[in-house]
């Protein structure tokens, strides 16, 4: 053990889960420094906006991203949040954190789903 599991996440959160933390970490970064290869490489597909596939290929991922950031402006907050705190009736499975995201104009939420590796993956995105 490292240590750093006791330490404070900023912005604090529930989550305990250090490989969740680190891809929530991840794609903020990514996110608000507007690296789009980043989050392709942090998402899988086929990938889920609004409850339909919104991305088949990479290609796709990268036309997506890239409107998400021109949409939505620049990061302003985030919180990573377990299933049960972002909607406690929503029905998604344990393995998933929702990462929180308020940007300049909307607010969106991003499904990170645990692979069998134990690494996360953005898989859905609801705005």
């Amino acid at each position: 053990d490292d240590g750093l599991s006791n330490q404070k996440v900023n912005p604090a959160t529930s989550v305990t889960d250090k490989q969740a933390l680190f891809a929530a970490n991840i794609f903020v970064s990514a996110y608000s420094t507007a690296q789009v290869d980043k989050l392709v490489k942090l998402s899988a597909t086929p990938f889920y906006a609004g409850g339909k596939v919104a991305a088949q290929t990479t290609g796709d991922l990268k036309d997506m991203y890239g409107n998400l950031i021109v949409e939505s402006g620049a990061l302003k907050d985030w919180k990573l949040l377990t299933p049960n705190e972002y909607a406690p009736n929503a029905g998604l499975p344990a393995g998933n954190f929702v990462l929180r995201v308020q940007t300049e104009k909307e607010s969106f939420a991003v499904v990170l789903t645990q692979t069998n590796s134990g690494e996360y993956r953005a898989t859905q995105i609801a705005r």
